[in-house]
């Protein structure tokens, strides 16, 4: 039987994704990377130019099946320092090419094998490791001799662990070792999800496994570029290739301490963007700046292995700030139904803070207000307006849910601030810090 059916176009898509978004562009679900790449909701054309980039691949990859390995201390190019230091994709590719470049100039004669730390930006890391090979294609061409094959070592990275809610790792850990096993390497190092305070025997055997289920179960391993036709892997790749080969051009002609501080500056710029989308609440780390458990208590850490961690911020603020759980309270103002949005809301700003915050009516407020020293109301703007300027007698620091309109009037209602979204969790936290410890007042 044929199929007469049109096959839909890319403006069929692009309206399909617009009606899920009830009216709302799709482009508004494009998403910045700390590399400087948009990452588009939709991909629509596989051009002539990705169709090469995969015949090239294809000419030059290992074939070696992807085998689990322990963390190793040291390989021929190794880009997990500037990693490391909070480095993006880029980043790492720029340093791969250098090494590269350092090690031939020393040695004569080209690596066999290079070093990468994979993070949980799946799509990302995906790319980074099949565009490792495209650069490196063109690093021995522009040497004139033969593209050699190039071993891949991948270490799933630590930048994402977190202390609280450690489990929470071993789904990042599998994360990361999928996307490097899809993206093409060789062999395979997972950290136990329990590494920070110390491995056990169940937690190594859980990582060595990882590498075990990804080979043997989901079949990845049985083509040899999984991600091979996949629009936006193959836009990502061609992306990274050729920005990082512009900026090794540019990278390879600074002196030793020039190259050093552009490393530095790249690597220190990627973690301070990603920390501000933690900050922010644009971009998850699960157990620590959403569905953080105020219960979970953080276990010392004993290694970081020198890994810069977007979430010990986090932790640090919810360290000086968790002991006041008892003395802070939510104020649900009017109807739950019409309220309990922004009660959910700032129960979970709080929780990050390592506050299981107590949720009460207006009247047991007034009744209980001496037992608190911070207070949230949370409501509709209505409600809120209507508690704030009817009076209160709380001696504590107030603040809304919400940037309402009338924040600024309210100061003289007692209103210190607000929280609301897209402000910093960080930024918000030591102020808070400083209300406990008597230095200063929210905004």
């Amino acid at each position: 039987m044929v199929d007469n059916r049109e096959q839909p176009t890319a403006n069929d898509w692009k309206q399909l994704v617009t009606d899920s978004l009830k009216g709302k562009d799709w482009r508004v679900l494009t998403t910045q990377t700390p590399e400087g790449i948009s990452i588009e909701p939709l991909y629509f054309e596989r051009t002539d130019k990705l169709r090469e980039q995969a015949s090239t691949l294809h000419t030059i990859w290992n074939s070696q099946v992807a085998t689990f390995t322990k963390p190793l201390d040291s390989i021929e190019v190794d880009t997990r320092p500037v990693h490391r230091e909070g480095a993006d994709a880029i980043t790492e590719l720029v340093a791969f090419l250098t090494a590269a470049h350092d090690f031939t100039e020393t040695h004569h004669q080209l690596p066999s094998q290079v070093g990468f730390a994979v993070d949980t930006h799946f799509f990302m890391e995906i790319a980074k490791l099949r565009a490792a090979r495209l650069v490196w294609h063109a690093f021995c061409h522009a040497r004139k001799v033969e593209p050699t094959t190039l071993h891949i070592y991948a270490e799933t990275s630590l930048r994402s662990y977190s202390l609280y809610d450690p489990p929470v790792n071993l789904l990042r850990s599998a994360n990361s070792a999928f996307s490097a096993v899809i993206g093409g390497a060789n062999a395979v190092a997972v950290y136990p999800y329990d590494e920070l305070t110390g491995a056990t025997a169940t937690s190594e055997r859980l990582a060595e496994n990882v590498v075990e289920v990804i080979r043997h179960e989901s079949f990845v391993t049985a083509v040899q570029d999984p991600s091979a036709g996949a629009y936006a892997v193959e836009s990502l790749t061609d992306q990274l290739a050729n920005e990082a080969w512009t900026l090794f051009l540019q990278t390879v002609e600074l002196s030793v301490e020039e190259r050093a501080q552009w490393f530095a500056d790249r690597a220190q710029a990627s973690f301070t963007f990603q920390l501000e989308r933690l900050a922010k609440r644009k971009q998850a780390l699960i157990g620590t700046t959403s569905y953080a458990n105020p219960v979970d208590v953080a276990g010392t850490s004993v290694s970081d292995h020198g890994y810069k961690r977007l979430a010990e911020p986090f932790e640090k603020l919810r360290n000086e700030l968790h002991s006041y759980s008892d003395k802070v309270v939510i104020i649900q103002a009017g109807e739950y139904k019409a309220s309990k949005a922004r009660v959910d809301y700032i129960k979970g700003v709080l929780s990050v803070y390592g506050w299981d915050a107590q949720v009460i009516d207006v009247e047991t407020f007034h009744q209980v207000h001496d037992a608190y020293v911070y207070a949230v109301v949370a409501g509709t703007d209505e409600d809120s307006e209507a508690f704030v300027e009817s009076g209160h007698s709380f001696e504590g620091t107030l603040n809304v849910a919400g940037n309402h309109p009338k924040l600024a009037a309210w100061r003289e209602y007692g209103v210190q601030g607000a929280i609301y979204a897209g402000q910093s969790l960080l930024e918000k936290g030591s102020e808070l810090v400083a209300v406990f410890k008597g230095q200063g007042e929210v905004k």
